[in-house]
């Protein structure tokens, strides 16, 4: 995955591909709900609110069931961003962060909030693993996979207190 010398991903075309990126991403989400750490959040209480801020009340639980799972809430990790917006991108904007100091061109790599990295691994595997729309299960990359594989290893890790 390194950014300039490592294999470039693209959206895959076949499907097997997105069967088993699909299921990967369901695999990653499965280690945040087993931690305690998924969104708890409906139609009635979003995680975000319309101006893109988080819910308080949604924040504030994500926030407490984190840090009594040994988690640092202030923790940031690299959320990677390469190559063309995809049909996911465009659907949900990846979470905004400050860019890391590779990034540049094709490669928006940024740090973010580990509660952004949560949400947005909650949105992959409900809109794209488990509940895909054909039209965005095209999207979907390695890239895309390789950001929920490190969000749940970074939350398996810190609970461990091995991170």
């Amino acid at each position: 995955m390194h950014p300039s010398y490592g294999n470039q991903y693209g959206v895959e075309k076949d499907p097997l591909a997105h069967v088993l990126m699909k299921q990967s991403i369901v695999s990653a989400y499965s280690v945040i709900e087993t931690l305690g750490f998924k969104i708890n959040a409906s139609q009635q209480e979003p995680s975000k609110l319309e101006d893109g801020n988080w819910n308080p009340k949604v924040f504030n639980d994500l926030n407490g069931r984190l840090s009594s799972g040994g988690i640092n809430i202030d923790e940031t990790l690299t959320w990677m961003q390469r190559g063309p917006s995809t049909r996911i991108h465009k659907k949900k904007a990846p979470p905004k962060g400050k860019y890391v100091s590779w990034a540049r061109g094709t490669v928006r790599d940024s740090s973010i909030p580990i509660q952004d990295a949560i949400n947005y691994v909650s949105f992959l595997r409900s809109k794209i693993g488990a509940h895909a729309s054909h039209t965005l299960v095209k999207g979907i990359t390695m890239i895309d996979v390789s950001n929920a594989q490190h969000t749940a290893r970074m939350l398996l890790m810190s609970a461990l207190r091995y991170w």
